[in-house]
C-alpha cells in the first residue's frame, strides 16, 4: 500500500461547500458565527493518517475543526499558525508494557474561511 501526500490552500477550495459554525475568539473572548470551508472525504480521496495545517497569523484566533474516527472534534491552533499530528507509539506501562499505536483517521476538515492556510496531508492509496 502506497502512502499519498497531497495538499490543499485557501486558493484552491474557494468553492468548497460553507457550513456556518458558533465559535469562541481566542484574542477576545467573545463567541461568534464563523463562515467554515469543508473539507470532505471526497476531496481528500481517503481517510488521512498524517496532517500538517499553517495559517496566517490572524487565523490562530479560529479553531479548525476534524472528524476523527466518526466525531467531529474542535482543534485550537496554537501562537505559530501550525497544528500537526501523525501515528505515536505509545505504553501505558501501568497495565502492560505492549507498544500501541495511535493512528487517527480524520475524514472530514472544516477550515475558516477567508484564512490564507497550507494543508498538507497524507493517506494510503
Amino acid at each position: 500500500m502506497a502512502t499519498i501526500a497531497a495538499q490543499y490552500t485557501n486558493f484552491n477550495i474557494e468553492s468548497a461547500s460553507t457550513v456556518q459554525k458558533l465559535i469562541h475568539r481566542k484574542d477576545t473572548g467573545e463567541e461568534i458565527q464563523l463562515d467554515y470551508k469543508v473539507i470532505t472525504l471526497a476531496m481528500l480521496k481517503q481517510p488521512i493518517f498524517k496532517m500538517g495545517y499553517c495559517c496566517e497569523m490572524r487565523g490562530t484566533n479560529y479553531p479548525i475543526f476534524l472528524t476523527i474516527n466518526g466525531k467531529e472534534k474542535e482543534f485550537r491552533i496554537g501562537n505559530s499558525g501550525m497544528y500537526e499530528f501523525q501515528p505515536e507509539v505509545y505504553m501505558n506501562i501501568n497495565k502492560s508494557k505492549e507498544e500501541k499505536i495511535a493512528e487517527p483517521l480524520v475524514t472530514k476538515i472544516l477550515v475558516p474561511a477567508g484564512i490564507n492556510f497550507v494543508l498538507d496531508y497524507y493517506y494510503s492509496a
